[in-house]
């Protein structure tokens, strides 16, 4: 089993828990809005990362540290468990318990995901009719893009949508049309 796969069954239930008491608080869209929150901060900060899986950093100054950074920024709620995962000695886990905790928060809600990789920047027009196509596809009530620019891609873009990739990039084309010519 990969270290992704062994990650993801670890993070899951901790997202999980989390999922629940904030849906036992009322508090799933604040609490979804704190963990993104967090999972960018984290995600942008290598020397956050760095100090919160050091082994030499006691639990309490890790916890110091997230309050020092987090206090004014999310709920007690989000926090507390934050503070539970360095407790429990699994922050090195908090990234993937981030995204685990917003794809299951967002399939309750009926909010699908999209990662979009382009060759270019979408216009304002082009985003906004991406969305309506991906809720036209999906009977999704919300549709939120994660835009990466790949100039690799040649032209056009690939969308996935969970386990589902549409592929419309030049790039892709070519390997679809050398993969024919092969067989």
């Amino acid at each position: 089993m990969s270290g992704k796969k062994i990650s993801s069954k670890i993070a899951q239930p901790y997202a999980e828990a989390l999922i629940e008491l904030a849906i036992t608080k009322d508090q799933l869209e604040e609490v979804t809005e704190n963990i993104k929150n967090v999972s960018l901060i984290i995600s942008a900060s290598s020397d956050l990362i760095n100090a919160l899986e050091n082994p030499l950093i006691p639990n309490s100054n890790k916890k110091k540290i997230i309050s020092n950074i987090f206090a004014d920024q999310i709920n007690k709620i989000t926090l507390d468990f934050i503070k539970l995962i360095i407790d429990k000695n699994r922050v090195i886990l908090l990234p993937k318990i981030c995204e685990e905790f917003i794809k299951i928060s967002y399939q309750r809600t009926g909010i699908t995901i999209a990662n979009v990789i382009t060759s270019i920047p979408f216009t304002e027009k082009q985003y906004d009719l991406l969305i309506s196509k991906i809720k036209s596809l999906t009977n999704a009530k919300r549709v939120e893009i994660k835009v990466e620019v790949d100039e690799d891609l040649i032209g056009g873009f690939t969308i996935q949508l969970g386990s589902k990739v549409i592929d419309s990039s030049l790039r892709g084309q070519l390997q679809q049309m050398a993969s024919y010519l092969r067989t």
